[in-house]
């Protein structure tokens, strides 16, 4: 799978975006029928979505690392019981950087200063977490492993090109497949029993391998995420 940039950052602004303020939306709505319903689901299965704020994990050899405000992990679950669930879905995420002169193309083929260097990270991860029933509130604790596939891209602005010119100079791009692990803490709040806001912090430890562009062994790709959305359960 090729992950194209711009084309993940649309998916994660855009998408995101409109999807998370309608099911806030419709929670709210819910919500202001049903006070004073059962606000703890027990068994079944839910689905899941919203936005983190990336706290990347830096590298040495490499410079101005900074990870995404807005990056994207969403979803779905099964409670086995009140406490034990599962849960199966993607993870988006991105970080600039500085480009390393490894990873720059030819000298002179590009207009000086235009270089832009980022990694976007598209994963499926698999969560075992463990709630604690406090009423509405239900704080939880997890982790999980997940497969991650990693793009490195440096793009540039094409010489004597003064407008219009994103992208129009030559590029550097490489993959990395890995496998990461996650662990998280986060909490559940019930406006009603199918309707819950979300907060949580996820750690993920990845490391991706770029040969060509970034020698010298493995880099640290993943990161803390902030991560808050919104969780419908169907029963």
């Amino acid at each position: 799978m090729t992950l194209d940039l711009s084309e993940t950052r649309s998916i994660i602004r855009g998408t995101a975006v409109i999807a998370i303020s309608l099911a806030f939306a419709a929670s709210g709505a819910q919500a202001a029928e049903q006070q004073g319903a059962t606000a703890t689901p027990g068994t079944g299965f839910y689905v899941f979505g919203g936005l983190a704020a990336l706290a990347a994990e830096k590298n040495d050899r490499l410079q101005g690392e900074n990870g995404s405000p807005i990056n994207l992990i969403f979803g779905g679950g099964y409670r086995f019981t009140p406490g034990l669930a599962i849960e199966l879905g993607p993870l988006f995420s991105i970080r600039d950087l500085d480009t390393p002169p490894s990873a720059a193309p030819p000298a002179g083929t590009f207009r000086a200063g235009t270089l832009e260097s980022a990694m976007a990270t598209f994963g499926l991860s698999a969560t075992l977490k463990y709630h604690f029933t406090a009423g509405r509130f239900m704080p939880y604790v997890g982790g999980g492993l997940g497969w991650y596939r990693t793009q490195f891209r440096t793009t540039s602005e094409a010489v004597g090109c003064f407008d219009n010119c994103s992208n129009t100079g030559p590029s550097t791009q490489e993959n990395s497949t890995d496998i990461g692990y996650h662990a998280l803490v986060g909490g559940d709040y019930h406006f009603t029993k199918k309707h819950a806001m979300s907060a949580e912090v996820r750690y993920l430890k990845l490391k991706a391998d770029f040969p060509t562009l970034i020698p010298g062994g493995d880099v640290d790709v993943g990161g803390v995420f902030f991560w808050m959305g919104y969780r419908y359960f169907f029963q």
